[in-house]
């Protein structure tokens, strides 16, 4: 009985064994499936990761060149430094290495460290001297890898037209951004092994770095207009102590963009230092009521439509013109006018009068076809369309307002553009910024060629309004500080009051101060728009912007090898006293600051010789009996005492001049 119940009880036994071993082998059998069918990837990855490595090396951006072929901004190869935390052994001290020869945060560079991934960035592009550092550290899985860093060689030049790249190489603004596809190129993302040691050795050659390379951009600025376009504009601003200044010259026959600034700017390769207003192209992005620079347009619909001659006269109403219950008036009361004197003199009361003559429908087809309220095509981001109401909702003060620049809205593009079509023979051209892609290797890869908008106006409605225009610059007119000695200039000032968005309608003492013109007046090689935003004290546009557009014109017509032209009522403006004030141009609402024409008209206080040569301001000063300290050559550009201030008794006044190249 007792060997019968051993024998069950091993029995038993082995029946337990053979289960629990059947069992392990079955878990075996679907742990073995489970590896090799199931989660066989997984691990697959997971030991790929012990030994491979995958770079991806971004690909410089193209070079951006000037008309010339000078260099805007390129790309050069930098070290970064990367880390595998995995492979770190002592992170704090790692932590604490690296963040005294970075200068970065210990704290944030030990939260890096301390993390479970295979790959983090420590820092992005450093210095030659912080590389050589970190490779001296020799820390284990700390390494360096080369990335293209994006610079600009010239500072703040065109620095609102390129825009910038940020740190992946990724365009974010201006031109940067408007073709980033185009530049940034192609990146290589290259397979690597890795040792026991953390130490990589790449399987597969890189490709060479130039076959990557994106494509370059051949722009239309000339880098030295460029330069004293925002080098005059600069001294407006500071001298007005306005709150910005903006400026576009065109080339009017093809409509090329030869320089565009904004004032403040900024430097792209420091772009993060600065905010955001000082980076904005105030040129695209912002509009403004152009005031009366707006009547060039409205003259040349009435004259092309034969609505007005040059020589009727207009009754300006002694300066007190009621539309219903609006007046209008004007800066000086005039009884009639012919055409060319009120627009010498910019009465409002005549371009009113001129409007209602051509009526809403009329004013506002002449307007579309000069491009004011629609975009231009310019290829930067963020440019704004204008502001034209329809003319079903123009009501007669609106027909009168719109007609002197007031309840319309323009960009400085856009009305620089306009005005190109009138010195272009009536024909608008698309302001273009960008001629040509290029190949890494230098070679043409796109073309963008030169675009006609049409016929805005005859040819010879175009004659008639720029003889017209010429008189804005002559002894008497509203822009004679924009004369240009030896050149035929035509133009028109401009000084319009500023909306007011937070209690609505203008305020009583913000105003825009703009000149637009353009020269030779007989055979325009250029057009330039200079607009002075919120200038203090002397407020006029032909004031404030004038003797900017004289100074940066006159640079551009030397550097164009434009010669002289005898008969040019600014050779003759300039050697000869300073003529009686004339009407200053009227502001937008009819009102008028005196101080300009007391400075001028005066005896007994000291004459504004800003703008004016050596040689010229020697027989101002001698007119006057002022002796003078004279510093620097070219044209004068600032005077102790300021102009207005009372001679006294032994007047003595320090000029500083600079030269205009």
């Amino acid at each position: 009985m007792s060997e019968t119940h051993d024998f069950r009880w091993i029995r038993v036994r082995l029946m337990v064994l053979a289960v629990a071993l059947a069992g392990a082998a079955t878990a075996v059998v679907v742990k073995a499936f489970s590896l090799q069918m199931l989660e066989s990837e997984r691990y697959v990855e997971l030991a790929r990761d012990q030994y491979l490595r995958q770079f991806e090396l971004p690909a410089p951006r193209g070079t951006i060149y000037d008309r010339h072929g000078h260099e805007l901004a390129i790309s050069h190869e930098v070290d970064s430094v990367w880390a595998d935390p995995r492979l770190v052994q002592d992170a704090d001290g790692a932590a604490r290495r690296l963040a005294r020869v970075l200068g970065v945060s210990r704290t944030a560079l030990r939260k890096k460290l301390a993390s479970d991934r295979a790959f983090v960035w420590i820092e992005r592009r450093v210095s030659a001297a912080e590389a050589r550092a970190v490779r001296a550290l020799e820390l284990e899985g700390v390494g360096l890898t080369e990335e293209p860093k994006r610079f600009y060689p010239n500072g703040d030049l065109a620095a609102h037209l390129l825009g910038f790249a940020g740190i992946d190489s990724v365009g974010l603004e201006g031109l940067e951004k408007r073709f980033d596809s185009v530049l940034k190129g192609g990146a290589q993302v290259l397979t690597g092994l890795r040792d026991a040691h953390g130490n990589n050795a790449y399987r597969e050659v890189p490709r060479p770095i130039e076959e990557l390379r994106g494509k370059g951009l051949v722009l239309t600025i000339d880098s030295v207009l460029q330069h004293t376009l925002q080098r005059e504009l600069a001294l407006a601003v500071e001298k007005a102590q306005a709150r910005a200044g903006t400026g576009v010259m065109l080339d009017p026959r093809t409509g090329d963009i030869l320089a565009m600034a904004t004032v403040p700017t900024f430097d792209p390769n420091r772009f993060g230092r600065f905010k955001s207003f000082r980076r904005r192209n105030r040129a695209v992005t912002d509009l403004f009521e152009p005031g009366s620079i707006f009547k060039i347009l409205t003259y040349a619909a009435a004259l092309d439509t034969g609505k007005i001659k040059l020589d009727e006269r207009i009754d300006c109403e002694n300066s007190n013109y009621r539309i219903g219950k609006h007046v209008i008036h004007d800066a000086h009361a005039h009884k009639l006018l012919t055409v060319r004197e009120a627009f010498k003199y910019s009465s409002n009361i005549a371009a009113a009068k001129i409007g209602e003559r051509l009526g809403p429908e009329l004013l506002h087809r002449y307007l579309v076809r000069f491009g004011i309220g629609r975009r231009t095509g310019v290829r930067l981001p963020g440019e704004v369309s204008g502001l034209l109401p329809s003319p079903r909702r123009w009501r007669r003060i609106n027909t009168a307002t719109i007609s002197f620049g007031q309840g319309v809205s323009t960009s400085a593009l856009q009305m620089a553009a306009a005005v190109g079509a009138v010195a272009n023979s009536g024909k608008l051209m698309r302001p273009r910024l960008v001629s040509k892609l290029l190949e890494p290797d230098g070679s043409a890869a796109e073309s963008f060629p030169v675009v006609e908008l049409g016929q805005v106006i005859h040819a010879r409605t175009a004659r008639s309004l720029s003889k017209i225009m010429e008189t804005v610059t002559e002894p008497g007119g509203t822009g004679r500080r924009a004369a240009i000695t030896g050149h035929r200039v035509a133009g028109k000032t401009g000084t319009a009051q500023k909306v007011d968005p937070v209690a609505g309608g203008y305020s009583p003492d913000k105003r825009v101060g703009s000149f637009v013109g353009f020269v030779p007046a007989e055979d325009p090689r250029l057009v330039l728009l200079i607009s002075i935003d919120e200038p203090q004290g002397v407020k006029y546009g032909g004031a404030v912007a004038g003797p900017t557009f004289a100074r940066v014109a006159a640079t551009a017509l030397t550097r164009f090898g434009v010669r002289q032209s005898e008969t040019a009522a600014g050779a003759r403006l300039a050697a000869r006293p300073a003529a009686p004030a004339a009407p200053a141009e009227a502001l937008a609402d009819g009102e008028i600051d005196q101080e300009l024409e007391r400075q001028e008209t005066e005896h007994g206080r000291f004459p504004d010789f800003s703008g004016l040569s050596v040689r010229q301001v020697l027989r101002v000063a001698r007119r006057h009996g002022v002796t003078l300290e004279i510093e620097g050559s070219g044209l004068a550009i600032s005077q102790r005492p300021e102009a207005g201030r009372p001679l006294g008794d032994q007047p003595l006044c320090r000029v500083r001049f600079r030269p205009t190249g």
